[in-house]
């Protein structure tokens, strides 16, 4: 719990909603030091994995998430690998298979050798060429657990003039780092994602959505125009561990 950061912001009379509303979430910190859990690179992937496209143009590989570490699962060894085309922003129904998360043991790390082609088409069509998946740097992650706090927006704490509402939302945005694993997330827009996601998957309601990655932009990578890519799962398919119907949403400022 952030009780000295409550207390720096003079939130100390909001504690105990900021503690009731707060979720669990795990945060994965930038280092130089070799993780299990890292953003960029290539995956950890097992024997005849096959790398996921859309529409026959190979998905960049944006993530990868020891689920030991991240707290996930209690259950299960191996990884969450988190893919992307780059350029949709996942508003729109037809946007279905512009994101993708596998589950993998990892077993081995992929090569670029094996990278697969795929067709890109410019200029409506008239212009094609053979492309391979953009290759970002790797970061690696160190992870930790943590608390998330609800954007303001939410309502889900009173507060009596503006002036403390601003005071918490400088508090609540205090703590991102290169991803957050669970949690609210940290929209750069409109903080309806939940919504969205139920509307243009026809699956459930908001409440049956949560975030499932976060990944910002940093100084190495960048998403959109400085932006975050934001994964979200319907509860029951995260406790059956079914990663079929993830929608992302992309934000950028």
């Amino acid at each position: 719990m952030h009780e000295i950061d409550i207390k720096h912001y003079e939130l100390w009379d909001y504690r105990d909603q900021i503690v009731a509303a707060a979720r669990t979430c795990w945060r994965g910190q930038v280092t130089k030091e070799e993780q299990a859990s890292y953003v960029g690179g290539l995956p950890r992937v097992d024997a005849g994995f096959d790398w996921p496209k859309n529409h026959g143009r190979p998905l960049q590989f944006a993530a990868q998430i020891s689920c030991p570490q991240s707290g996930l699962t209690t259950e299960r060894s191996g990884f969450l690998l988190f893919f992307c085309d780059g350029y949709h922003w996942g508003y729109s129904a037809n946007d279905k298979g512009h994101a993708v998360v596998l589950y993998q043991q990892g077993e081995q790390v992929f090569t670029v050798d094996k990278l697969p082609q795929g067709e890109v088409t410019s200029l409506f069509g008239l212009w094609k060429r053979k492309a391979k998946p953009r290759v970002h740097p790797q970061l690696f992650l160190a992870m930790h657990e943590s608390r998330s706090y609800p954007p303001w927006e939410r309502k889900l704490i009173s507060f009596r003039d503006e002036i403390e509402a601003e005071a918490y939302h400088e508090f609540s945005e205090g703590f991102e780092e290169a991803v957050q694993v669970g949690g609210y997330p940290a929209a750069i827009k409109a903080d309806a994602m939940e919504a969205e996601c139920a509307r243009l998957t026809q699956f459930g309601t908001a409440d049956d959505w949560q975030l499932l990655l976060q990944v910002n932009s940093t100084d190495q990578i960048t998403w959109g125009d400085a932006g975050s890519l934001y994964w979200f799962i319907l509860k029951d398919d995260l406790a059956a561990w079914r990663f079929d119907r993830v929608w992302m949403i992309m934000q950028s400022g």
